[in-house]
């Protein structure tokens, strides 16, 4: 895109003779460009809702020590639900 843009900041004047040409050129690369763009933005979308998904608490860490099966307990429920 940027070499397509090039002439509009070195050769072209709107009064050039390529403008036409130019400006039909330079549209298609920035369409296909805000195409990738947007398909680019959908995914990131779809990535931070599955991030959000896992981003669980998987455990509740408490101050004091912790017998086995109470871990077992809750370890279960917390997967059970899942």
């Amino acid at each position: 895109m940027d070499v397509a843009l090039t002439p509009a900041l070195d050769l072209l004047k709107w009064k050039s003779n390529d403008i036409d040409k130019f400006i039909l050129a330079a549209k298609e690369h920035v369409d296909s460009t805000f195409e990738v763009v947007q398909i680019m933005k959908e995914a990131i979308s779809k990535i931070k809702v599955c991030l959000d998904n896992i981003n669980v608490k998987v455990l509740e860490r408490k101050n004091r020590t912790m017998s086995v099966e109470d871990y077992n307990t809750q370890h279960q429920a917390v997967f059970s639900s899942k």
